[in-house]
């Protein structure tokens, strides 16, 4: 498996550009619909089982699966937690912001997806080591994706309620 380096200016430049891009995502308050939220779950759910359903994991792997899920979970969880709901509109749209240590998290997240993608291919792994580094990659972002839709929601519905009264 080759794994491409940064030393190429062009792909540099590119990467720097989608990390900024995300990164400046991560901090504006931007306003979302939970609707729009639980498709963007889904898709993942159902992107990430295709995916797996086409390379099914070993016996063995559950466990390092099970702890990529896990970890997804509370990362998500912990991203939500730090992120506040400005405002509901009559829509039901939310007007959210992560908070500094929020933005830390997903950075954190970040890192961590790519220190393992650089050490299992640089490595020179095998078939199974790289199935079951996708395999935990894509457990945890439908743990992150879930957690986080799920948390939001459950704020939101707070927000709304402490709003009627």
């Amino acid at each position: 498996m080759k794994i491409v380096t940064l030393s190429e200016p062009l792909l540099a430049a590119a990467a720097i550009v989608l990390v900024a891009g995300l990164l400046l995502a991560q901090t504006r308050s931007r306003r979302v619909t939970m609707r729009r939220l639980w498709i963007v779950a889904g898709g993942i759910v159902i992107l990430s089982g295709v995916l797996l359903s086409l390379r099914p994991p070993q016996s063995s792997d559950w466990p390092w699966l099970a702890a990529a899920g896990l970890a997804g979970l509370v990362v998500g969880a912990t991203r939500a937690a730090l992120t506040s709901i400005r405002g509901i509109d009559a829509s039901g749209a939310i007007d959210v912001q992560n908070s500094r240590l929020g933005v830390l998290v997903w950075c954190a997240a970040l890192v961590g997806r790519v220190v393992l993608r650089q050490v299992v291919g640089r490595s020179d792994p095998d078939a199974a080591a790289v199935s079951l580094a996708t395999a935990s990659l894509l457990l945890f972002a439908v743990g992150n994706v879930l957690a986080n839709t799920a948390t939001l929601q459950r704020a939101a519905r707070q927000a709304r309620a402490r709003l009627a009264w």
